[in-house]
C-alpha cells in the first residue's frame, strides 16, 4: 500500500475496483474459506485430523479474527465511520502483532526456521 501511495500517488481509501483492493479481498475470502474447512475438519473428523491442541485452536482463531477485523476495518473506513474504524483498526493491529509474535512458538515456526536453514545451506554451497 505504501508503494501505491508514495510512488503512484494513490489516495486512500481505495475503491473496491482497485486491483490491490481486489487482490486483498479475494485473499481474505480465501483465508476465511480455508479456515472454515480446517475448523470443520477438526470438529467433525477428529480421527483423521489428529489430536488438536490448544495452540492449534489458538492459531486458527487468531487468524480468523485477524481476517474478519481486516474486513471490518475496510467496511467501516469506506462507510466513513472513522470513530468506529480507528478502534477496529487498533484491534486488527493487535491481532497481527499476536500472529507475528506467536509464529516462532507454534507449529508454524518452520515457516521461519526452514527458510533461514535453506538460505544458510544455499549460501554455504557456494
Amino acid at each position: 500500500m505504501g508503494v501505491g501511495i508514495y510512488a503512484f500517488g494513490y489516495l486512500t481509501p481505495w475503491p473496491f475496483w482497485h486491483p490491490v483492493k481486489i487482490l486483498g479481498n479475494v485473499s481474505g475470502i480465501v483465508v476465511i474459506a480455508a479456515l472454515t474447512v480446517f475448523l470443520w475438519r477438526r470438529i467433525v473428523d477428529q480421527a483423521k485430523a489428529g489430536k488438536s491442541t490448544y495452540s492449534d485452536w489458538l492459531f486458527l482463531a487468531i487468524l480468523l479474527l485477524t481476517t474478519l477485523t481486516g474486513f471490518l476495518c475496510q467496511w467501516l473506513r469506506l462507510a466513513d465511520l472513522r470513530a468506529l474504524a480507528y478502534p477496529a483498526y487498533f484491534v486488527h493491529l493487535i491481532f497481527i502483532f499476536f500472529l507475528l509474535v506467536y509464529i516462532p512458538y507454534s507449529k508454524f515456526a518452520h515457516l521461519v526456521y526452514r527458510t533461514v536453514a535453506m538460505l544458510h545451506s544455499g549460501g554455504r554451497a557456494r
